[in-house]
């Protein structure tokens, strides 16, 4: 069966080469080094800011809290978006929006727990009775923080290198650091 398989060639059949495809070229990356840290600083003062917004407590203040933790991820997006990333982040990248879905559905699930129309709104803050919420912002809250760290991480791989990345790295975990214990510290 395989002598029928066989190729007969002709005496003027020139041999085929099979050429190997050219891997694709990395992409070129839309910021120098400098203007890759000038945006990460700019993006974690933009990030200090909202942070800065949520309010001490979250009883009366779910709107608010969502919000500001809704603008810092889409932040974090935003400059993700912009720059290209090179293939070897792909998996990092895959893990940050994972958990930025994770974070849409928590905050979808708080904004319908919390209360809603006038009358509730009103009975709410006079009897102070979005309690049952309040688990919910924490679990926003934590899927926020850990959006961030897939972000940051992203982030920090972006770098050509370990020593080009350490002034970022160390921004970054202090900003964590003071959002973990902001959450960690948030009254009802």
């Amino acid at each position: 069966m395989t002598s029928a398989l066989k190729i007969h060639r002709r005496p003027d059949d020139a041999p085929v080469d099979n050429p190997q495809p050219e891997p694709p070229s990395p992409p070129e990356p839309t910021f120098s080094a400098e203007e890759w840290i000038t945006a990460l600083v700019t993006l974690l003062s933009d990030l200090e800011a909202r942070r800065g917004r949520i309010p001490e407590r979250v009883r009366g203040n779910v709107k608010p809290i969502l919000d500001a933790i809704e603008g810092m991820i889409a932040e974090c997006e935003a400059v993700a978006t912009a720059v290209n990333l090179p293939d070897n982040l792909n998996a990092l990248q895959a893990d940050a929006l994972a958990k930025a879905g994770a974070f849409l559905m928590a905050t979808h699930e708080a904004r319908q727990a919390a209360p809603t129309g006038v009358f509730k709104s009103i009975w709410s803050a006079v009897t102070n009775r979005d309690d049952s919420v309040g688990p919910q912002i924490r679990a926003c809250l934590l899927a926020a923080f850990e959006t961030l760290s897939a972000y940051f991480a992203l982030f920090t791989g972006a770098f050509p290198s370990s020593v080009a990345a350490r002034t970022w790295v160390e921004a970054a975990s202090g900003f964590l650091g003071e959002f973990n214990t902001q959450i960690r510290d948030l009254p009802d």
